[in-house]
């Protein structure tokens, strides 16, 4: 029996459908990390802030990497960096 034409075609989609919904998991739980980090406040203290503002980057960068992460929290990278090398004492 001979493929059907559109067999390639329904394969590429398939493969574009898995990657949305992954992407779709990726930006609800950014979507979740920023509710959360919201739910506590601006009004703590700069460093209290800024420890939020890590852990939340930390728990995020385990599901979308670090450079997701820091963009979607407006944190910049380099400094989440080098702050995670000093608590770790890397």
């Amino acid at each position: 029996m001979k493929p059907k034409p559109q067999a390639p075609r329904v394969k590429q989609l398939e493969r574009e459908n898995a990657q949305l919904r992954q992407e779709l998991e990726k930006a609800r739980y950014v979507i979740e990390v920023q509710k959360n980090l919201a739910s506590h406040g601006a009004d703590g203290l700069v460093g209290e802030r800024r420890e939020q503002l890590m852990e939340a980057v930390e728990e995020l960068s385990k599901n979308v990497g670090v450079k997701l992460a820091c963009e979607s929290l407006s944190y910049a990278a380099p400094v989440f960096t080098a702050g995670a090398s000093a608590v770790t004492g890397s």
